[in-house]
């Protein structure tokens, strides 16, 4: 069996999300931290499904305000829109 990582780790979430975890650890008669195991085990493949920041669409492209020097995405499908 392979060694685990079991050092504490803090995270932040949503009070309401906490109470969740709280009522499915007491249901479930298991730790928070399984639970919370258990939701990125399960949710982990349809993340990976998500674009990556660094992914840019081929029609993607830049418009730069030259009076005010900022940059705008513009990726000129139908019911984007110019800034202003």
């Amino acid at each position: 069996m392979a060694k685990t990582d079991k050092r504490k780790r803090s995270i932040y979430i949503p009070a309401d999300m906490l109470r969740e975890l709280l009522y499915e650890s007491a249901r479930l008669d298991r730790t928070v931290s399984w639970i919370v195991q258990q939701c990125v085990k399960r949710a982990l493949p349809e993340i990976k499904k998500m674009p990556s920041v660094n992914e840019v669409p081929d029609d993607f492209q830049v418009r730069i305000d030259t009076a005010s020097g900022v940059s705008s995405p513009a990726h000129g499908r139908e019911g984007d829109h110019e800034p202003r």
